[in-house]
C-alpha cells in the first residue's frame, strides 16, 4: 500500500513497485488507507508519507495500523525533519527525494520472502479479497491484476 497525498510521488512509487511484480493499492490520505484496511484486503507493507492532509497524518496512521495490525510492515517517506521518537511506530524510513534502489533495499529487508533466491518478485504487497471493492475505489484502477 502506498499512502501519499502528492499524486506524482504516489504514482511513481506505485509504478516502480508494479514494474517489480508487486500488487499495489494507492491511497491519497489516511482515510482511504483505513478504508482499504477495513475492506479485508491483505496488506503486507505500507509506505506512508508523514505530512498529509485529512483526519490524521502518517504518524497517527502508522500508530493506528501498528496497534490494530502489527503484522503490517510500515515505511515512512518524508522530506521533512521530524522527531526521531516517531520512528518507534514504523519499521523503516526513506528520505525524500529518494533513489528507488533505497526504496527496494528497505522492501527487501522488510519482506525478505519477496526477494529470496528462487522466489519470484510477484509476491503481492496487497491482494484483493473476493467481493466488491470499497466505495472509494469502485471504478478506479487501484489494483494491478
Amino acid at each position: 500500500m502506498v499512502v501519499e497525498d502528492e499524486f506524482f510521488v504516489r504514482v511513481m512509487i506505485a509504478d516502480e513497485l508494479r514494474a517489480a511484480g508487486f500488487l499495489v493499492v494507492e491511497c491519497r490520505d489516511a482515510d482511504e488507507a483505513l478504508e482499504v484496511l477495513h475492506s479485508g484486503m491483505t496488506v503486507s507493507l505500507m509506505f506512508t508519507d508523514i505530512r498529509m492532509p485529512g483526519s490524521m497524518d502518517g504518524v497517527d496512521l502508522a500508530r493506528l495500523v501498528r496497534a490494530r495490525r502489527p503484522d503490517i510492515k510500515i515505511v515512512f517517506l518524508s522530506s521533512h525533519i521530524f522527531d526521531p521518537a516517531t520512528l518507534t511506530c514504523c519499521d523503516a524510513f526513506v528520505a525524500k527525494p529518494f533513489d528507488t534502489r533505497n526504496l527496494f533495499a528497505q522492501l527487501d529487508h522488510l519482506l525478505p520472502h519477496a526477494s529470496s533466491p528462487g522466489v519470484a518478485r510477484d509476491r503481492p504487497v496487497v491482494s484483493a479479497p473476493a467481493g466488491p471493492r470499497p466505495a472509494a475505489f469502485r471504478g478506479r484502477p487501484t489494483l494491478q491484476p
